[in-house]
């Protein structure tokens, strides 16, 4: 009896014998877009749960460019209703901010940099009319500084925390 089989003969790829070498070990690649872009490709991409990837595709769908500026939109996990009007809490924390900084001779500073986020468009002031017209959910965010003294462009840095907690909730 004889047996006869095909063999194919190709050129040997390092990043095939990769491939092969971590099947079975690797999460699956879960892009949507093409299964094999660089995103899928990095580390990152290869170690995302399932619920970082709807995160992930919910925040890749709220940010948009128009006209040369980006719009970022608030992907809500939750319905924001649930968070109370927690403005005069935040402005407390505003002025024990502005105290700290003036303090430490870094309220001039800080002043500079946030007036740099208004010239850019990335933060906007809401008028206190348009604040009364508005009926829906209020979340006010606080900010402060990170010293970063080896920093040459931004010794000093603002940072937002979205996460603060508004009676046991959070954005």
């Amino acid at each position: 009896m004889v047996t006869i089989c095909k063999i194919q003969i190709s050129p040997y790829i390092e990043k095939d014998f990769w491939e092969i070498e971590s099947l079975g070990v690797e999460p699956p690649r879960r892009c949507g877009k093409c299964k094999n872009c660089k995103f899928c490709l990095s580390e990152e991409g290869l170690m995302m749960s399932c619920q970082e990837e709807e995160e992930y595709l919910m925040i890749d769908k709220a940010v948009t460019v128009k006209d040369g500026q980006s719009i970022c939109k608030f992907p809500f996990i939750k319905d924001p209703n649930i968070l109370s009007d927690n403005r005069g809490p935040m402005l407390m924390r505003a002025k024990k901010l502005e105290q700290s900084l003036s303090k430490r001779g870094l309220l001039d500073q800080y002043n500079s940099e946030f007036q740099k986020f208004l010239n850019r468009k990335v933060i906007s002031e809401v008028s206190i009319e348009d604040i009364g017209n508005y009926d829906g959910p209020k979340n006010y965010i606080s900010h402060h500084g990170v010293l970063q003294p080896r920093k040459i462009t931004t010794p000093l840095r603002i940072v937002s925390n979205s996460s603060q907690d508004n009676r046991g909730h959070s954005l």
